[in-house]
């Protein structure tokens, strides 16, 4: 009776424990275009995307459309330390594609053109420490967060923070230079306890020529399945059957 006890509350402590994953951020970026991003099946918790209201000229930075009953993507913070106005890419149709069929405002769209970018003047420079950001829930768990941008003449950085400084924060900078240089940031993360955030900012860092600046055009958010019960019961077994194992054979040997 005790070993049938000891073996069910080994099973259950690996069970918890593979339910609880360390607090991480983890970031890859796919360079390049993307005229096929669907933001339904990408942003199953939520998505947004800006620049798409207006015939593409909107300047909004709460979302024009986004996940019809969703709630974990903020509205943007423009950075902008240099006083430069906004302008909606979406009259443009530039570097990204968007598709859902779950939006709030709009319901259903199929290669809908976005993007907000901040409008700097002649001067070169101009862009240097402009840029957005936003936040989005942090937990135990872990979820995937898509970040559609580009930068335009400069070199543009990605960074991604948790709340309670659980994990190491994520930097990127790899966009290479170039005229709207588009980038897809994918970033896997979870935090050391319930109820934190996560921010992400994108701002220019330096520039190469004149009208240099950022851009942000979509965001999709989801939450990675955790194994069921049974599956977890199961990888827990497996586990506490080899260590069995190991001892039997231990057992044998001669002293």
């Amino acid at each position: 009776m005790r070993a049938t006890s000891f073996l069910s509350f080994i099973l259950l402590a690996g069970a918890i424990t593979l339910r609880l994953p360390a607090a991480e951020i983890n970031g890859s970026l796919t360079i390049g275009q993307n005229l096929n991003v669907n933001l339904t099946s990408l942003g199953t918790e939520d998505w947004a995307l800006w620049g798409y209201g207006s015939s593409g000229t909107s300047t909004s930075l709460a979302p024009n459309v986004s996940l019809a009953g969703g709630s974990g993507i903020s509205s943007l913070t423009y950075l902008n330390p240099h006083s430069q106005p906004l302008r909606g890419l979406g009259q443009f149709g530039v570097n990204f594609g968007f598709s859902w069929t779950n939006g709030n405002t709009v319901a259903s769209a199929s290669g809908a053109w976005g993007g907000l970018q901040a409008n700097d003047g002649v001067g070169p420079g101009l862009g240097v420490g402009e840029g957005f950001s936003f936040t989005v829930p942090a937990d135990t768990f872990e979820r995937v967060l898509n970040v559609y941008v580009d930068e335009h003449l400069g070199v543009g950085t990605l960074t991604a923070t948790l709340s309670d400084g659980s994990a190491s924060a994520y930097i990127n900078s790899s966009i290479p230079i170039g005229a709207n240089s588009p980038g897809d940031y994918t970033i896997d993360y979870s935090a050391a306890s319930a109820g934190q955030t996560l921010t992400i900012s994108w701002v220019e860092t330096s520039y190469s020529s004149t009208y240099d600046n950022p851009a942000i055009y979509a965001v999709t958010l989801s939450e990675v399945p955790e194994p069921g019960t049974m599956t977890l019961m199961v990888l827990a077994g497996m586990t506490m059957g080899g260590f069995v194992l190991l001892r039997r054979k231990a057992a044998r040997q001669p002293a």
